[in-house]
């Protein structure tokens, strides 16, 4: 999906075929961070497919924390969610390795 645009609803959608293709009839959806707002429009589109929905911290979180969130899904929506995976590595790669040539080459 290389250039294409982070949609929420495209999410969604992919959900619902993963569990459709394995069968499962109804799901208990944990959503932590970024899976927070996908668990619940999933569980709003489908909702006699969900049994519960449990998330964590996205509603807790403070403004600092939804202003940041707001911003890597501008990413994702501007660069694609490749772009935005891409950008969430690198973040969470120890210190001593973030200039190895993988990782220098991701943060380009």
């Amino acid at each position: 999906m290389a250039g294409s645009s982070f949609h929420l609803d495209t999410r969604v959608e992919d959900l619902e075929k993963i569990l459709s293709h394995l069968a499962v009839k109804e799901a208990i959806l944990w959503g932590t961070s970024t899976g927070s707002p996908l668990t619940i429009r999933y569980a709003a589109c489908y909702p006699a497919r969900v049994r519960a929905v449990i998330t964590y911290p996205m509603f807790k979180a403070d403004a600092a924390f939804r202003t940041a969130f707001d911003g890597f899904t501008k990413i994702g929506e501007t660069f694609g969610y490749e772009a935005l995976a891409a950008l969430t590595s690198w973040i969470g790669v120890a210190s001593e390795n973030l200039f190895q040539p993988k990782w220098a080459k991701i943060a380009k």
